[in-house]
């Protein structure tokens, strides 16, 4: 039955985030396509992913992502250096070409018959394994017997460890269950006891059936989880794209405050539109008081 009612939830908000998502494309069509013609030197680069472990730095990291405010301000110092028009969507779709990038690096470190210099931050390999392995795949050729540049800031932001240790737990559930029962079987076999070997078998049998459909549910309720947040974040770009990157500006201006109060100040004016809009259209004096009773 919950199954069934997950069902159906998770396709009610996936109807309206489609919905979303198509009148938010036609209402920023021309937009979007400025903001993907963004130019990325190497040296704005650079600066952007060392914004971006400063904010890593400051918890503006949670899980595996960034918060918002910590895309727009790493947009806002890139266009502050480099002179430049740079948003926090910007910032968001070079983070998705840096991925590709980490996971390919991720991927050769854990390949048999190669090394890791960790003082070089290079993966090595020997000449003519490497001749040989580049033929069948020259896009890795960049990433081997060379060193990685920023390789410490693309594990920062892309949280090597907690990857791992996630991994580790989705992929060791179902092996402790068949351990276990195992173990268990053994041990109920050895006391002579048939009547006692059948009942533990049943639970043993049970439990399995639980844990499994206590991990299907779990997925089922993480997806919805997934497609509610991408629908909120859909529904706050359309309403706040166009005084974001200005709300930040103005709020970091103020004095009398460290960065940290007023990035928790920029928060939850982002989250209250109505509210942001009357503190952009205050005045100096009335902004500063506005913090006081705010930030108390």
């Amino acid at each position: 039955m919950w199954a069934s009612i997950r069902d159906r939830i998770e396709n009610e908000m996936w109807n309206d985030y489609s919905k979303m998502e198509s009148f938010q494309s036609q209402d920023t069509s021309s937009s979007n396509k400025d903001n993907n013609n963004f130019q990325w030197s190497t040296s704005m680069s650079r600066f952007m992913q060392k914004c971006l472990v400063e904010q890593a730095t400051n918890r503006m990291k949670v899980d595996k992502s960034f918060k918002r405010s910590a895309f727009v301000a790493a947009a806002c110092a890139v266009s502050e250096k480099f002179k430049v028009s740079c948003f926090n969507c910007n910032v968001e779709n070079h983070l998705r070409t840096l991925k590709t990038k980490y996971a390919a690096i991720k991927k050769l470190k854990g390949m048999s018959g190669v090394g890791w210099d960790n003082n070089a931050k290079m993966i090595t390999k020997d000449e003519d394994a490497f001749n040989e392995y580049i033929v069948a795949h020259p896009k890795d050729e960049p990433y081997i017997n060379k060193s990685i540049e920023m390789y410490e800031e693309l594990v920062v932001i892309y949280g090597d460890d907690q990857v791992t240790r996630s991994f580790s737990r989705t992929v060791a559930d179902p092996v402790v269950d068949i351990d276990i029962t195992s173990v268990n079987e053994e041990t109920s076999e050895t006391s002579h006891t048939p009547r006692s070997v059948e009942d533990h078998s049943t639970s043993s049998e049970q439990v399995k059936r639980g844990r499994k459909r206590k991990r299907y549910l779990d997925s089922k309720i993480d997806l919805l989880a997934n497609k509610i947040g991408d629908l909120a974040s859909a529904i706050s770009k359309s309403r706040n794209h166009d005084i974001s990157m200005e709300l930040y500006v103005e709020v970091m201006k103020c004095k009398g405050y460290d960065k940290s109060k007023l990035v928790k100040a920029f928060d939850y004016l982002l989250a209250n539109e109505i509210q942001a809009r009357s503190f952009l259209a205050r005045d100096d004096t009335l902004r500063q008081m506005w913090l006081e009773d705010f930030l108390g």
